[in-house]
């Protein structure tokens, strides 16, 4: 839709901006010390459908922002209570299920980022002191793509919450 109008008249240019197209007229300008060539070009403001994804782009990317502030304080807390059997299995336990929660807001964007998290924290496990935390860091070295379904994921939490929660027992 961007024809241009080359040598427009003034009015040509009007009716080419009310079409969406971008006009261009060119002039000969006489002044005192000869003539000069001049060249006038109307654009058209961006569209609609341009300010949209603008602002959709924007968005997108403060939730990446947020969502890598929010992994980066969940990793935090995880490196408190790494030493402490307890607190670390529930650290775990509470990230898997708040990963479940957001499984399907904001287009993954959040997920992804606490799933790496999440995998990061069960690596971090290898070599505890605790024999189970330890076990727990073969299933950071299966999550080798976090681009996977809810079914997937909840196969590897879910023996971890059955396993080390008083609640589901």
């Amino acid at each position: 839709q961007d024809r241009s109008v080359l040598g427009a008249s003034r009015a040509e240019c009007v009716r080419a901006m009310e079409s969406g197209e971008q006009a261009t007229s060119s002039r000969t300008l006489a002044s005192p010390g000869g003539s000069v060539e001049g060249e006038i070009v109307i654009e058209q403001p961006p569209t609609k459908r341009a300010r949209v994804e603008e602002v959709e782009e924007a968005e997108a990317s403060a939730a990446q922002e947020a969502a890598a502030a929010e992994a980066a304080s969940e990793a935090k807390a995880f490196e408190g209570v790494r030493k402490n059997r307890v607190a670390c299995l529930g650290r775990l336990v509470r990230l898997a299920q708040r990963i479940e929660r957001v499984w399907d807001a904001e287009d993954g964007v959040l997920r992804l980022a606490l799933q790496e998290v999440f995998r990061d924290c069960l690596l971090s496990l290898r070599g505890h002191k605790d024999k189970d935390c330890a076990a727990l860091a073969g299933l950071g070295e299966k999550m080798k793509s976090l681009d996977m379904d809810l079914r997937h994921f909840l196969t590897m939490a879910l023996p971890i919450e059955r396993q080390h929660t008083r609640g589901l027992r």
